[in-house]
């Protein structure tokens, strides 16, 4: 088990274009970066890496985000690896705060928004 990667950022969304362009944010500022598509395969990258930080869309095929978020909050290994979520349900957003995410933005955001929390979260 890999004790952590500083500069690792796994970023969970089904839309292509999100991944791309926080592929390019977070690499611009030297991160490497995971784009994935599904909560399973994020799930079993997350738990060999152990990223820096994660991004995560609520609304994923077969899992949703929420789930994927108890999955690695509950776990030992991985509940410590901090959590974004970005997410385009406003109705939604106050019933987030309740959840274990260590931050929640706002789809579409702002880039400050993204990295205060980026800058942050990340020692």
């Amino acid at each position: 088990m890999s004790s952590g990667d500083n500069r690792t950022i796994v970023v969970i969304d089904d839309n292509d274009d999100v991944r791309d362009f926080l592929t390019l944010i977070f690499e611009g500022e030297g991160y490497k970066v995971l784009p994935v598509e599904e909560a399973e395969t994020a799930l079993v990258m997350i738990k060999r890496l152990r990223p820096a930080l994660i991004t995560l869309d609520i609304e994923l095929p077969r899992v949703d985000g929420l789930q994927l978020l108890e999955s690695l909050k509950s776990d030992e290994d991985t509940m410590s690896i901090p959590v974004v979520i970005l997410s385009a349900k406003r109705k939604s957003l106050r019933d987030f705060r309740a959840t274990k995410a260590d931050w929640i933005i706002e789809k579409p955001f702002d880039l400050k928004d993204l990295q205060l929390a980026i800058n942050t979260l990340i020692p």
